[in-house]
């Protein structure tokens, strides 16, 4: 469910019994808060799984600046994410991550097996109680921190030209870091 709870703020729930939740929100000087709650037993919930099959696509995932909280007592493993195809891209930037996310992060779509180099997963100075990456996930294509220039490419401007065509929509965005 997605709500708008005042004039700033989009809060993004995950009902249960969903297993997996997929979004591009992209919000900037607006907030978006993801709070996932329980799946069935025996299941875990991602917040994103992004899939692209060619390097050429121009598609992808970039939170920035929002919250990810629990939807009330989590006890289903949670991960930010997973890459669904070769050249999956997700991006998690300045944003607040809560301690229910796994350590590890994210998760593979094929259990214990490590998606492809070609995948680009990385974040960019979270905080929180979920945000240490130490015990993220070692994958070849994951960026535990990025450097001000790459986080950057991922802005509203560098990624989606927003300044040509968001003005026409009335969503208030911050066009770069």
């Amino acid at each position: 469910m997605l709500t708008r709870t005042d004039n700033s703020t989009v809060t993004v729930t995950l009902p249960a019994p969903l297993t997996s939740f997929s979004a591009m929100l992209r919000l900037s000087s607006r907030t978006a808060t993801f709070s996932p709650g329980n799946p069935y037993p025996n299941q875990f919930n991602t917040i994103t799984a992004q899939g692209k099959k060619d390097p050429n696509q121009n598609t992808g995932i970039s939170i920035h600046k929002c919250t990810f909280s629990a939807s009330g007592n989590v006890t289903a493993p949670t991960y930010l994410g997973r890459p669904w195809k070769d050249y999956s891209t997700t991006v998690i930037m300045q944003s607040d991550i809560g301690p229910f996310i796994k350590p590890v992060g994210w998760i593979s779509w094929v259990s214990g097996v490590d998606p492809p180099a070609t995948i680009f997963y990385a974040e960019y100075r979270n905080t929180g109680a979920g945000a240490n990456v130490d015990g993220r996930v070692k994958w070849t294509g994951y960026k535990p921190a990025l450097t001000v220039d790459e986080a950057g490419k991922f802005a509203v401007d560098p990624f989606v030209q927003g300044s040509e065509w968001l003005p026409e929509t009335s969503v208030t965005f911050q066009s770069t870091l």
